[in-house]
Formats: structure tokens, C-alpha cells, sequence
């Protein structure tokens, strides 16, 4: 693009441009957070064996171009923050702003183009290891970077966590594509160095574990019954503190609140953000079904439980049933502390950035699965529960999976997927249903809210969240959440909508209300709408 749109410049000045961004992004990618292992020895000793080769090195008159950025790219592990290269030619000629492409999706867009052009790529191809072994070295190193021991970082039941998911993925009926193996280490590679920068900070910062996390508000409604909508429009309120999407992935250094440098634009973790989001086709697969912001408010998953390596989001991104079992019998209470320690880590950083500290409002559905760990963790927790006629959430559910399981793997025959999602989210609510039975004690702590009472009007229904909390809706908050609504109906009217039927997984209304009879009974009950007026 840029070199078309200066080719059409009459006004150009230049006749030699370097093609290349001269900043770095980021410095902590290296090859071995792909599963790419490999021995590693001097700039001098690879070049020497590679002229013995002659031409028939793919290097083979290269090595000019080699040797001047030697000293950059090859001088040990940290690089440089640029690169010798100028350039202003592209800058001053090109009609329009540069925006180079971000490096990780160069690099997953290079892989693919060498993987469909085998004929005008004849060398190896860049493929990605998903190693246990490999990843606990990472791990390892990662510790021994913060000053840890290994297993201070990566404690046993992590690991345990780590070892059933990579086994899982494996295993024949997970039909995970080559590629995407390169992807899933980098994932898992990112989430041990997450943990061991936390671990790190707090290390350095005793404040950080006496922090108190009061009140959190837990949104917990199944995907599709309106919980993105309600924690978003929440959220508008100056009151609370949600995470947000950015702040889950990479460092979490205590010095970037300090240095002013948390959530502006040269918090490199923004654009850390949007270039997986693009890299690994994110945004393009599930963009008018969630819409993803490194500003916005996001699920407690990513960088919490899926960090962690207990999350059940990995039985929807993956057929992994092997694994989905083991955690339907694991304890997660651990995953949950480590859950709590990131909230405490995000409320320290508030408190050093001198900025007012709301209450927490979390969201993720599959809280829903494990409400008794949640509830020994954050014992004085708020719930709000959305609710929809699961026969019409159920379609909008598998439409979400098979997308998602399309980024990595090949999909399951969709009357394969509707049963072995039907089962499961109608076993979450089971055990959702089970718990609030089992804790009277806890109702009143408990709001029940219709998905369809939240789009017909969402702010009735926040003034009687409110009203129930005995939280204030001051004018200027409402007229907040108004504006935002605005803005989301004018953005939805401009996008394509979210398609999905119930037929397409081979699964009838009769099933799908047989199937959660216990949890439509539990609801009605209560009196809560699950249909339309």
C-alpha cells in the first residue's frame, strides 16, 4: 500500500525508500514463546558454516545486508530500540499517514503466505512446537528472571493445569491445525510470563497482597443473554473498576504506573492488544459477535483463569473433552486466589496512580461453574444473573464456539458440537442451580435480571439494579450510559449482524428445553420473563 499510494504522488521527492518500520514494538519476543527451539551459537560460527554451503545457502549473497544489522540483531538477547535505518523518504512521500503492520501479525501473515505459496517458498517451514517440556523451560527461565524459583511461579497445580491442556490438544479428536500450534505456544508461553511478572511484583511489593478487594460485583449470566451490554453500560459508572482488555496481557510492572505511562497511548500493551487480536484473525472471525477494545471492558478470563491454565473457556475455544473433565473434578479455589491476585495488583496500581479506585464488576459465564470456589474467595461477592430462553441463547452459544474453534482447529460436525455444548452449558447451570439452592443464605445478595426487560430498555433496568443495590444514579452517570448507547445502536446499525439458528446444530427447541428444564423451572419460579413480550 505504501508503495502504490507513492508511486501516485506526483509530488514525491525520493527515488529510494527503505521499507521497513526503524521502532521496535516490543522486546520480549523471542523465537522459544513459539515452540520454535533451536541451538543457538555465534553470528560468526552460522555464517561461517553457511559460506561453506556456497550458493546453495538461501543466504548466498546476502551477507552484506547481514553484517550491517549484525550488531543489531545479533548481540545477544536484548535489542536495540531501533534499527539503522531512515525513514524519512517514506514518511515525506507517502500521501497519507505510515502505519506499519504490527509484528506478530507479520509474522503470522508471513507463515501463511509461506504455507500457500510452497512453490515460490522451497525452504523449511517456520513450525511451532506445543511442548510441555519446552514451556516449563520457558518458565523456568521467566522465574529465574524475576529472581524465583521455578515453582514459585509455576506451582504445582498450574503446572497440572498446563500438562491436561497441551495432552489435550494433542490428542486426535482436538484436530488442531499445524499452524495454530505455533499460535497456542505463543499463548501459553505469554500467560507463564504474565505470571511471572506478577509474581515478580509482588515479590518487590509486600502492599500488594495486603490490598483488600470489598464487594466485588459478579456478572454471571450465559454467554448471549446480554452480559457484555450490561457490563459495558455499567461501567460507565465512575464507581466501579473493571478490567480492562489491555491490562491482561504482558507486563504488569508496578514502574508503569509510576512513570505515568499506564493505560496512555505509549503503554505498548495497547497495541500488544490489537496485533494478537489481528494476528490470529480475531477480530475478522468475531467481530460483530464481541466487540473487542484495549479500553474496554473485558471478560475476567484472559489474562486470570486462561492464565492460569484453569479455564473453562478452553472447553468452548477447543474439543478437549479429556481435559473439560478433568476440570469439572479439579479444586479451583487455587485458580480463583491467583484470580484475586491480579484484582489486587490492579487495585495497588490505582493506588499509585492516585486515581479513585471503584468497586469491582466483573463478568464471565462460566463463574457459573464454579460458584463455591468464587464464593470462598470473595465471600462477601455480588451477583447479577441475565437470563434468556436458553432454546434461543442456545444457536447464538454455538455459533460463538464454532467460530472461535475455527481460528485454531478443525471444527466438529455442527450436530457433533450442538450436543456436546447443549450438555455442557445445561450442566453449568445445573451446578448454578444447585449452588443457590444449597446457600439461602446468599438471595439477597442475588439479582435476577430478563435479557429481554435489558434490550427492550436498558436504563430501567440499570435504575433497578440500582434501587436494589441502594447504589446512587447521579444525572451525569445516566446521561454517560445514554451517550454510550447511542453510540452502540449506531455502530450495530453499520455492522453485519450475528447469524445463527438453532437448526444449524441440528438441535430442537423440545431438546433444548428438556435439556434445561431444571434451570427454566428454577427461573420461573421467580418470576423472570424468559420470552419477549
Amino acid at each position: 500500500k505504501l508503495i502504490t499510494d507513492i508511486s501516485l504522488n506526483p509530488c514525491r521527492r525520493y527515488t529510494i525508500y527503505n521499507c521497513c518500520n526503524p521502532r521496535l514494538l516490543y522486546h520480549d519476543v523471542v523465537p522459544e514463546m513459539f515452540g520454535i527451539y533451536q541451538r543457538e551459537v555465534p553470528y560468526a560460527v552460522f555464517k561461517r558454516r553457511c559460506l561453506a554451503r556456497g550458493a546453495r545457502s538461501p543466504l548466498h549473497r546476502s551477507w552484506p545486508l547481514l553484517d550491517y544489522f549484525a550488531p543489531y540483531w545479533f548481540s545477544g538477547r536484548e535489542p536495540k530500540d531501533t534499527r539503522p535505518i531512515c525513514d524519512r523518504a517514506i514518511r515525506e512521500d507517502s500521501p497519507g499517514p505510515v502505519k506499519w503492520p504490527r509484528p506478530l501479525t507479520v509474522l503470522t501473515r508471513t507463515c501463511d503466505w509461506t504455507r500457500s505459496h510452497p512453490d515460490e517458498w522451497p525452504y523449511p517451514q517456520v513450525v511451532g512446537r506445543l511442548d510441555f517440556d519446552g514451556l516449563m523451560a520457558e518458565g523456568a527461565r521467566y522465574a529465574e528472571d524475576q529472581g524465583l524459583a521455578r515453582d514459585e511461579v509455576v506451582p504445582e497445580w498450574m503446572q497440572a493445569g498446563l500438562g491436561h491442556l497441551v495432552e489435550a490438544l494433542h490428542a486426535p479428536e482436538a484436530q488442531l491445525q499445524e499452524a495454530a500450534k505455533l499460535h497456542l505456544a505463543f499463548e501459553f508461553s505469554s500467560a507463564l510470563l504474565h505470571k511471572a511478572e506478577l509474581a515478580g511484583e509482588r515479590a518487590r511489593h509486600p502492599a500488594i497482597a495486603a490490598t483488600e478487594i470489598a464487594r466485588p460485583v459478579f456478572i454471571v449470566g450465559v454467554n448471549r443473554t446480554g452480559t457484555t451490554l450490561l457490563h459495558r453500560l455499567l461501567s460507565r459508572d465512575p464507581r466501579f473498576r473493571v478490567v480492562l482488555g489491555f491490562e491482561v496481557l504482558g507486563s504488569m510492572s508496578v514502574d508503569l504506573a509510576r512513570d505515568g505511562i499506564w493505560g496512555t497511548p505509549d503503554d505498548v500493551r495497547l497495541q500488544y492488544f490489537l496485533d494478537e487480536l489481528e494476528a490470529w484473525g480475531v477480530t475478522e472471525r468475531l467481530g460483530d459477535a464481541h466487540e473487542f477494545t484495549p479500553s474496554g471492558a473485558e471478560e475476567d478470563d484472559w489474562g486470570m483463569f486462561q492464565a492460569c491454565f484453569h479455564s473453562w473457556t478452553a472447553a468452548i475455544r477447543f474439543h478437549v473433552p479429556a481435559y473439560a473433565q478433568w476440570l469439572a473434578q479439579t479444586d479451583m479455589r487455587p485458580a480463583y486466589r491467583f484470580h484475586r491476585h491480579v484484582l489486587q495488583h490492579l487495585t495497588h496500581v490505582d493506588h499509585v496512580r492516585q486515581v479513585r479506585h471503584g468497586q469491582w464488576l466483573l463478568k464471565m459465564p462460566f463463574h457459573l461453574m464454579e460458584l463455591e470456589a468464587l464464593i470462598q474467595t470473595y465471600p462477601d461477592a455480588l451477583f447479577i444473573q441475565t437470563h434468556r430462553a436458553p432454546h434461543q441463547f442456545t444457536g447464538s452459544w454455538n455459533s460463538l464456539v464454532e467460530r472461535l474453534r475455527s481460528l485454531t482447529a478443525v471444527p466438529l460436525p455442527l450436530r457433533e458440537q450442538g450436543l456436546e455444548q447443549l450438555a455442557l452449558v445445561s450442566g453449568m447451570m445445573d451446578r448454578a442451580v444447585d449452588f443457590r439452592l444449597a446457600h439461602p443464605e446468599l438471595e439477597d445478595r442475588w439479582l435476577d435480571l430478563s435479557y429481554y426487560d435489558l434490550v427492550r430498555d436498558p436504563m430501567a433496568v440499570v435504575e433497578a439494579v440500582y434501587d436494589h443495590v441502594g447504589w446512587n444514579l447521579n444525572p451525569e452517570t445516566a446521561a454517560a450510559m445514554d451517550d454510550w448507547l447511542i453510540r452502540q445502536a449506531r455502530r450495530r446499525n453499520r455492522e453485519p449482524r450475528h447469524q445463527y439458528d438453532l437448526s444449524d446444530y441440528s438441535l430442537t427447541r423440545g431438546q433444548v428445553d428438556e435439556a434445561f428444564a431444571r434451570y427454566r423451572d428454577f427461573i420461573a419460579d421467580r418470576g423472570i420473563r424468559l420470552s419477549p413480550l
